[in-house]
């Protein structure tokens, strides 16, 4: 996993401009099947709550919170 990549997948989601999957790989340059892996890794490793959303076409957390993986 690059973590450039799960914070761009975070940016998107959080920004809600995520699209389908396959429009989220194409933002990402990235295959479908590695968007899947990322966002299951995001799922259980870090225990994001992401859900996708048929009526709006995206992905978003399911509740408030949010990742720090800057140094401070």
């Amino acid at each position: 996993m690059d973590i450039r990549t799960i914070i761009k997948i975070d940016d998107l989601i959080s920004r809600k401009a995520t699209g389908s999957p396959a429009q989220l790989a194409s933002r990402l340059n990235l295959s479908e099947r590695a968007v899947y892996k990322y966002l299951k890794f995001m799922k259980e490793e870090l225990q994001a709550p992401i859900a996708f959303s048929k009526s709006k076409g995206a992905y978003s957390y399911t509740n408030s919170g949010e990742f720090n993986f800057i140094w401070r």
